[in-house]
């Protein structure tokens, strides 16, 4: 349920990507975290590294990487612009 609430986008899986419904993930809820930005949920966070385009699960402390950002996400969710604005440099 935790990561669910995360991304509420469905639909708009082949390239231009813009078929899609839902709200986009709205980063200013975010937490900023030394390497990128934190999803707090109540059993698993959603961490994401600004760096690398990395996210991982957080459990209970125990980290779970998880996958990098696909083509789909960096147009719909726009994870460049949010870690950009928070003062990273991307590297994805």
């Amino acid at each position: 349920m935790d990561f669910r609430s995360f991304d509420q986008t469905q639909g708009g899986y082949e390239p231009p990507y813009t078929d899609f419904t839902g709200q986009p993930i709205r980063w200013q809820e975010l937490d900023t975290k030394t390497t990128g930005m934190v999803h707090r949920g109540y059993v698993v966070d959603v961490l994401i590294n600004c760096r690398s385009g990395m996210m991982t699960f957080d459990v209970f402390g125990m980290e779970i990487p998880f996958r990098r950002f696909s083509e789909r996400a960096l147009v719909v969710h726009k994870p460049r612009e949010a870690c950009a604005e928070r003062g990273f440099s991307p590297g994805f």
